[in-house]
């Protein structure tokens, strides 16, 4: 039987684990890099054909980085039974729901600066030499701006972000603090646009 000092040694153990394994910057596999190939040859017209692994990773790796246009064209090549996959609706749901604001905040604009700030904010002090690490909560942050979410709940998404998906601890005032210039700069961009 474990003991209680057992067991909170080893969860500790594998929070620190957990811990490095998200710093660790990520490598695709031979079987993704396949996949993606596979996607990219159906996307330029090269293949008539994709594997739902194929659309799912290249779909995956469009949102990862921002490419919400090119995502929506991938999505209208697909076949009817693609198209009605669960997963892949729901990229090309969210997708178009956002790409309505983005575009009122210049896309290449919006992607870049809110990268930038990200990196800024950087709680795993990897920016320097990752600069697309944090990359992959732009989209989730980019919802709550277009409907209209203040310093405060973006504070609270990236609290929940650095707790949550990086098990690090948060820092109140670095966490509202970046929340104020990510607000800040999109309300910028938006008047920009006008």
């Amino acid at each position: 039987m474990i003991s209680w000092e057992d067991l909170d040694h080893k969860l500790r153990e594998i929070s620190q684990l957990r811990s490095l394994f998200v710093k660790l910057p990520r490598v695709s596999t031979p079987y993704e890099v396949s996949l993606l190939k596979q996607f990219e040859a159906f996307q330029s017209g090269g293949s008539v054909l994709c594997s739902r692994e194929a659309t799912f990773a290249g779909l995956r790796v469009l949102w990862q980085h921002a490419d919400l246009p090119a995502l929506l064209k991938a999505f209208r090549k697909l076949s009817r039974v693609l198209q009605r996959d669960r997963d892949v609706r729901t990229y090309a749901a969210v997708s178009h729901k956002l790409i309505g604001p983005i575009r009122r905040v210049r896309p290449g604009d919006s992607v870049r600066g809110l990268n930038d700030l990200l990196n800024a904010w950087d709680p795993m002090g990897v920016a320097g030499s990752v600069a697309d690490e944090y990359a992959s909560y732009s989209g989730g942050l980019l919802t709550l701006l277009a409907h209209g979410a203040d310093a405060r709940q973006i504070a609270e998404e990236l609290t929940r972000i650095v707790s949550e998906r990086m098990c690090l601890e948060p820092a109140p005032a670095r966490e509202y603090e970046s929340a104020a210039a990510i607000v800040a700069w999109y309300h910028r961009l938006a008047q920009a646009r006008g």
